[in-house]
């Protein structure tokens, strides 16, 4: 087990363009971190950095107390798992998991236990002389998985390892990976582009946004309170809506027939964004709306709505709409996140009292 603290971490190519941009983090020994974002954002980057399989450009990586920015991957004590397995067709599911330790010229009993003990926490005793073409996805990914397992290394690192299985054995792998987690108590840096996946799995979460980390922290607070409308539109699913508007010190104008009033905001007149989630969108009284689209999912309905010459939202409710009913929109107030012109959050402590919207009034 170990610590690993990465201290303005920087990548630039030869453009001088920042792949990966003065990333500072620090993981507790046996923590669960998650880095998530968009394709190129630089989390893959980040995470070669750290493998050593990509050169610094500025920063450190320290692991357990120890620059390593010098080191080859070999030598930083750390074992990776990539999404495309990198099994060994010719050999035994055994062999592939033996191989590293053999390269290291380690015992041939303490190789022999050391794939027993794995074999056994990953459910592979079964499957050991098997070659990976008579294996399942999930089941490569587990010898994959064993392999790193058997270095008892101080840091793993995962790269989009389920990315190549289907939707129902993405679900019981990343169960797996996070049980395994918990059971070796090895620290973990894990890098995927789903953010269910990275909010299931995650003590704490890396937003990764074209080099730079938006924000850092456990996936309940990046969802509650995202520090920008980046995280905001990225954390959660469905999306935050999340509504352009003019503030002109009373009203927050979405659309000429809308308006919301948000007592007790001191930001200057000019444009913000408003947030809500689908969920705390309510469908009754307030703001008329149509309904465009119903997305039955079994245990509540996604409700896509318009607003009267305004955007497009998505309310998650617990039954679909009648088709022609009348139906109007409920912004509680103290649900709202908002953004300045810049995409950063506003701190503004809302009533607690819910506030619906409220169509336009001339303003003297």
């Amino acid at each position: 087990m170990a610590t690993l603290s990465l201290q303005a971490l920087t990548k630039r190519y030869d453009n001088g363009v920042p792949a990966v941009n003065a990333v500072s983090l620090d993981a507790a020994d046996g923590e669960f971190i998650v880095i998530v974002g968009p394709s190129g954002c630089g989390k893959s980057t980040l995470l070669r950095l750290v493998a050593g399989l990509e050169t610094v450009s500025g920063g450190r990586v320290v692991i357990d107390g120890a620059v390593v920015n010098d080191r080859e991957p070999g030598n930083r004590d750390i074992a990776m798992v990539f999404q495309n397995y990198a099994l060994y067709p010719h050999m035994t599911v055994a062999g592939n998991m033996a191989y590293g330790l053999r390269n290291r010229r380690v015992p041939k009993p303490e190789i022999a236990a050391k794939v027993r003990r794995a074999a056994e926490i990953l459910e592979l005793t079964e499957l050991l002389e098997r070659r990976p073409a008579q294996l399942s996805g999930g089941q490569r990914q587990r010898v994959a998985m064993g392999r790193a397992i058997v270095r008892e290394p101080k840091v793993f690192l995962f790269d989009e390892p389920l990315s190549n299985l289907d939707a129902k054995l993405r679900v019981s792998m990343r169960v797996e990976i996070k049980r395994l987690q918990r059971r070796l108590r090895t620290t973990a840096v894990y890098v995927t582009h789903d953010q269910v996946e990275a909010m299931t799995l995650a003590d704490r979460l890396v937003v990764m946004n074209r080099g730079v980390a938006e924000q850092i922290g456990p996936p309940l607070a990046l969802y509650e309170r995202p520090a920008t409308v980046f995280v905001a539109g990225f954390i959660g699913s469905p999306a935050m809506n999340l509504l352009p508007a003019e503030w002109d010190g009373r009203f927050a104008r979405v659309s000429p027939h809308l308006a919301l009033a948000l007592p007790g905001l001191g930001a200057p007149p000019g444009p913000l964004t408003l947030g809500i989630r689908p969920e705390h969108l309510g469908l009754e009284g307030g703001a008329a709306a149509a309904v465009e689209l119903v997305e039955p999912l079994g245990a509540d309905t996604l409700v896509h709505v318009r607003l009267a010459d305004g955007p497009l939202l998505v309310a998650r409710a617990a039954a679909a709409p009648a088709p022609d009913a009348p139906l109007a929109l409920e912004m509680p107030l103290a649900r709202l996140h908002l953004f300045d012109a810049a995409g950063n959050r506003i701190p503004w402590e809302a009533p607690s009292a819910a506030l619906e919207a409220r169509p336009c009034r001339p303003v003297a």
